[in-house]
């Protein structure tokens, strides 16, 4: 019983971290725009090039088309991007945005494309279009909401947040492996269209010791792969609370709660994960 109680401990140490090496790296990389770019880009829909027309020249490049929104300061408006990138330019994990300039306002655009884990970026120009409202993508594809509608989202969200001076009764720690969707809202800039319902696994440590965990939960944060969340019981160990941070104001949080199966295993990370901190596969490897 000893050594089981010692194993159990050290792979609870271990998940610890692991979960705060991701986040320190997410952290490196989400800074403020850099100087000389006062804009934010958020891509919707990734701008890719068009198929090539039946007699493209040689060494001709077909200009692509994609959709996002444009920030410039608390200012937020749908823009429709056309233009040559020599990579693609896709939406960035962990609530990144690509930075740019505008070289035309309203018409011309230099964006700075964060395409590599080490902060690698590309300069690409594209010709622009902004349109009255914002994007907001449904089943894969940019639908246009009013800022009427974008007003109402962030007054829903910035009523939900809560600033948690005290956390000593947050004394469990839950990190997430897997996270799925059984209804995700469309988000603007870290503003959510409505709340999610998502369900995962991951484990749960108190007082050094550590237990997979099954849970089902319904908020408008969302508990990313990956990430670690301070938390406590409100219901014997069946319901949590959860502090989800805030993507738009640093130090407030989403008071969240899971409904959760407390499981005797504990949970790792797969043996052969995919690229980066947010790998959305575990399996249980024992009883420790």
């Amino acid at each position: 019983m000893r050594r089981t109680g010692f194993l159990r401990r050290a792979a609870a140490s271990a998940a610890i971290a692991v979960a705060s090496l991701c986040v320190l790296v997410a952290n490196a990389h989400a800074g403020e725009s850099p100087a000389g770019y006062p804009l934010e880009v958020e891509v919707v829909t990734p701008l890719e090039a068009s198929p090539a027309s039946a007699h493209p020249s040689a060494g001709a490049r077909t200009p692509g088309f994609g959709r996002g929104n444009v920030a410039d300061g608390a200012s937020v408006r749908a823009i429709d991007l056309t233009g040559v990138c020599d990579v693609k330019v896709g939406r960035l994990p962990e609530g990144r945005r690509h930075p740019a300039r505008w070289l035309e306002p309203g018409r011309r655009l230099r964006l700075r494309v964060e395409w590599g884990m080490g902060g690698e970026s590309s300069e690409c120009d594209f010709d622009a279009a902004v349109r009255d409202g914002v994007y907001v993508e449904q089943g894969g594809r940019a639908s246009l909401a009013g800022q009427a509608q974008l007003a109402g989202w962030r007054a829903a969200a910035e009523a939900a947040e809560r600033e948690v001076a005290d956390r000593a009764d947050y004394t469990v720690t839950l990190f997430v492996l897997n996270g799925n969707a059984s209804d995700a809202p469309s988000r603007v800039f870290g503003i959510p269209s409505g709340t999610f319902k998502g369900f995962g696994q991951g484990d749960i440590f108190e007082d050094r010791a550590g237990h997979g965990v099954h849970f089902t939960y319904e908020c408008i944060g969302v508990l990313q792969p990956g990430k670690r969340y301070p938390a406590k019981w409100l219901e014997g160990q069946t319901r949590l609370e959860v502090l989800v941070p805030s993507e738009r104001h640093p130090g407030r949080h989403y008071l969240c709660e899971a409904a959760t199966d407390v499981r005797q295993e504990f949970y790792v990370r797969d043996a052969a994960p995919r690229p980066g901190c947010g790998a959305r596969h575990g399996y249980i490897i024992g009883v420790f």
